[in-house]
């Protein structure tokens, strides 16, 4: 993804009851209205601002503004070299979260410390991420699901692990009584079980692969030893651990049997 090119950033005082005349600019704008109440006029639509708020200009769209009080306005306009981050056209309130990035951008741009080329790249993508952010909010119930499936997929990766719950739920940013509850309705079975299940997944697939003693298995796999080892696996399949491995070799498993002792 290209980063977006700085054109200029201006900080302006409009008096009150003045006018910004109608005009565009060959580049994004993104304007932050840092005090005072008017209106802005994007395109064909008429929007009010106030202390707090924003409005983000395409390029070439014909802008202006009326200032019902005195206004303090502090603006920038960029180029962007593709559009992977999507804005929309208008006026938005902003949550506190905008300003201090605009402030930013600022100081990297009057203070031109080392490197300020490549930090006034990173600011203004800081800030296009921001609005797309508050633009596009993402419901509560996606962020869950994607939190979940983050999960889920560590404990996957890391099946040769007890897996701490407590700390997968501080992972995902969750409290652990909500974390348990909710793993729990969207998997249909409690996280640690889940981990459980994904550990013997494990144990199988050294069983049905490998020459490996339980012993080393169980060590391999997180558990206490051997006896921990049979005792979790025969409640969950309802037979030992070299049972199941007769089993598969039962029937004519066709594949490599490997020794990871002598890997």
């Amino acid at each position: 993804m290209a980063m977006s090119n700085l054109k200029f950033m201006i900080r302006h005082v409009h008096p009150k009851g003045s006018v910004e005349p109608s005009h565009a600019h060959g580049g994004s704008e993104l304007v932050y209205y840092v005090r005072g109440d008017g209106k802005s006029v994007i395109g064909d639509r008429e929007y009010d601002y106030r202390a707090g708020s924003y409005a983000y200009i395409p390029p070439g769209v014909p802008h202006l503004e009326r200032h019902e009080t005195q206004t303090e306005v502090l603006f920038f306009v960029f180029e962007r070299e593709d559009d992977f981050i999507q804005l929309k056209s208008g006026v938005f309130r902003d949550d506190g979260e905008l300003l201090p990035l605009m402030e930013e951008l600022s100081r990297e741009i009057a203070q031109k410390r080392m490197y300020y080329e490549y930090a006034i790249k990173v600011a203004i993508e800081r800030i296009i991420l921001a609005v797309s952010r508050k633009q596009h909010p993402e419901t509560e119930e996606s962020v869950l699901r994607e939190s979940m499936k983050f999960a889920a997929d560590y404990i996957r990766q890391n099946a040769h692990m007890c897996v701490d719950v407590r700390m997968l739920a501080g992972m995902v940013g969750y409290s652990y009584d909500y974390f348990r509850h909710r793993f729990a309705e969207f998997f249909g079975m409690g996280a640690k079980d889940y981990i459980l299940k994904e550990r013997l997944n494990k144990v199988k697939d050294y069983l049905a692969n490998t020459d490996l003693p339980v012993g080393e298995i169980a060590t391999r796999c997180s558990f206490s030893g051997a006896a921990h080892l049979s005792s979790a696996f025969g409640a969950k399949e309802g037979m030992t651990p070299q049972e199941y491995r007769r089993k598969k070799r039962g029937e004519g498993d066709k594949n490599a049997v490997v020794d990871y002792r002598k890997s």
